[in-house]
């Protein structure tokens, strides 16, 4: 994955078959959405406000909407954020909001 412009957007859409049991909002919230391992040791994750009830998502890269794994509660200064997108290894994205479902597509 290479980012080509700061502060441009990552979008994906979940799609899960058969989902009929949504996962509480307080399990989702304590989950990030995405998480990307940059430069080797830098993990920063993206927790929405609220789930998308159509499973669309717009995701800005832009550090005060991300947080690293390692300080929940502390901010990410643009100099780190920039570092870990120079190099990413791993970029995970959390593909079900249901407790259950047969299929993820």
């Amino acid at each position: 994955v290479q980012i080509l412009s700061y502060g441009g957007y990552l979008q994906f859409t979940l799609e899960n078959e058969d989902g009929a049991n949504p996962a509480p909002k307080h399990v989702l919230s304590s989950q990030p959405l995405i998480q990307i391992q940059g430069n080797s040791r830098i993990i920063l994750e993206h927790y929405p406000i609220l789930p998308n009830p159509l499973g669309r998502y717009k995701v800005r890269f832009h550090e005060s909407l991300w947080r690293l794994k390692t300080d929940k509660k502390g901010k990410v200064s643009r100099e780190v954020f920039m570092l870990a997108l120079q190099n990413i290894q791993h970029v995970f994205i959390r593909t079900s909001e249901y407790l259950d479902y047969t299929k993820v597509v």
